[in-house]
């Protein structure tokens, strides 16, 4: 096996992993390298639009609009009604994400204020929103300036421990399939979450069918933690970010952001017991599939819908908001149409259903609501009560079931009728290592492993059982991969 030898050893090169390394060589550690399993730097983080939470920020301070510290620590535990969450480590993250965002900006990357005083990255040309991948090359940049070290597809594969317990080295594998093992005192281990891992999926959220854009990583850095000693959670928090109709492709969404509205907060929205089990006005998340009978959730909706454009609400910003202020409400994703847009966008959408009918599993067009219910696996008598219940609340006009907004009753009557399948929508999952508010990952004895760090989506104790902050992914991310980087760097000077 090839011997190496470096100070400190960073696992992975996401945001936390970027932020960590160049940290640690800005104060003052010398011999610093950075193992990347992929081919590029940037993992999951390098999908981001750019939204970083942080609090008092320089730029909120210019612009007069700050978030302060202290409100939104005190609202964030009450948020997680003290449950699953570190205190202590929700306050670091919190009093260094606003440094964390002057930080970024002092390595030549530009923001703007976004909704709810969010940071939001700008692009080389002042983009509105720019994927965070400008920021990664940017941090990659200057790692290297400063004599940092970048392997790109070399997987770390074990972390190991001296007689006393302390961080001795790294072992690897290369893009070539060789055995490397790396000498060193510190660890930091930042590679992200598990998407690609149904096992893990199936463990920890009693799920695996999720509509992501995530890098469907493998979850290699559990077993890399556990192997090591680490205190595992017997949980982990997924990132939601509401729900997808599955016969539409992600890719499609991105680039015809009006499928967003399919199918709309218009359909019916039942499980395989044939229940209407939410208000389908309110933006349903993902949890409302990931706990229903067989993991199962179908949205019905008829032609009559179909053939209607429904305008979905979109965030505005206040009464008093300021003229320079209102841009930060612009969402570029929602494109306003004409009429005659709508109605061409609608026609497209109605005919791309109907395709997708007859060719794949995952919608199903009938002139009747018993092959309906045969299709979905539903009781044919209990989906004709929900369907007929649910048409008597649109003939009133209220919705005595669920409360649903009178303008989306529409009834459910003319064939063809349609079966969506829906699946939990998720941008990443967060655990479940345990680390301190000094970023240092726990033992089973919840003593800290001398040289062992870990920061990002890996940890747990700062999501509790939601995602919440805006931009919270990324900016606790970041400021947690400084973190490390920082104590780290005393790590070293101190042995």
């Amino acid at each position: 096996m090839q011997q190496m030898k470096t100070d400190i050893v960073v696992i992975g090169g996401g945001t936390a992993g970027l932020a960590a390394a160049l940290t640690a060589l800005e104060k003052g550690a010398k011999k610093v390298m950075l193992l990347e399993k992929r081919i590029n730097i940037g993992g999951n983080s390098s999908m981001a639009g750019g939204f970083l939470f942080g609090a008092e920020s320089r730029l909120q301070k210019q612009e007069e609009s700050i978030t302060y510290k202290e409100a939104v620590y005190k609202e964030t535990l009450q948020y997680h009604h003290h449950d699953r969450i570190n205190p202590r480590l929700i306050w670091a993250l919190i009093s260094r994400s606003g440094e964390t965002i002057d930080w970024l900006e002092d390595q030549g990357i530009e923001f703007r204020l976004g909704m709810n005083n969010s940071h939001v990255i700008r692009g080389k040309f002042q983009a509105e929103i720019m994927q965070y991948s400008l920021a990664m090359e940017i941090l990659a940049d200057k790692i290297k300036e400063k004599g940092g070290q970048i392997l790109l597809r070399t997987g770390a594969t074990k972390i190991l421990r001296g007689q006393n317990g302390e961080v001795i080295g790294v072992q690897a594998i290369t893009k070539s399939g060789e055995d490397i093992q790396i000498n060193c005192k510190v660890a930091i281990l930042a590679p992200g979450g598990f998407f690609g891992n149904k096992e893990l999926l199936r463990k920890y959220f009693n799920f695996d069918d999720f509509a992501t854009e995530a890098p469907l990583f493998k979850g290699d850095g559990v077993k890399i933690a556990e192997d090591a000693g680490a205190c595992l959670e017997d949980y982990c928090t997924m990132s939601q970010h509401g729900t997808h109709a599955k016969y539409i492709s992600l890719e499609t969404m991105k680039n015809q952001p009006n499928h967003r509205g399919v199918p709309g907060p218009c359909a019916v929205w039942i499980n395989t017991k044939g229940i209407r089990y939410l208000n389908e006005s309110d933006l349903p998340h993902a949890p409302h599939i990931m706990y229903q009978h067989n993991d199962k959730t179908f949205a019905l909706v008829d032609d009559k819908i179909m053939q209607s454009p429904i305008k979905m609400e979109m965030p505005r910003p206040p009464a008093n908001t300021s003229a320079s202020s209102k841009n930060r409400w612009q969402m570029p994703a929602f494109k306003e149409l004409s009429p005659e847009e709508e109605r061409k966008s609608v026609e497209a959408v109605r005919k791309e259903l109907k395709v997708a009918a007859k060719s794949g599993p995952d919608v199903y067009m009938a002139d009747n609501w018993d092959d309906i219910a045969k299709y979905a696996g539903i009781n044919p008598s209990t989906l004709k009560v929900t369907i007929e219940e649910y048409n008597t609340c649109c003939d009133r006009g209220y919705d005595a079931i669920l409360g649903k907004d009178k303008k989306y009753l529409i009834p459910l009557r003319t064939p063809p009728f349609y079966a969506i399948k829906m699946q939990p929508g998720s941008v990443e999952t967060i655990g479940p290592v345990r680390i301190n508010e000094r970023i240092e990952v726990l033992d089973k004895q919840e003593n800290p492993i001398p040289g062992f760090y870990a920061a990002g989506a890996i940890t747990s104790g700062w999501c509790g059982n939601d995602y919440h902050l805006f931009g919270s992914n990324l900016g606790f991310g970041t400021t947690a991969g400084r973190l490390a980087g920082e104590n780290a760097a005393i790590y070293i000077k101190q042995k």
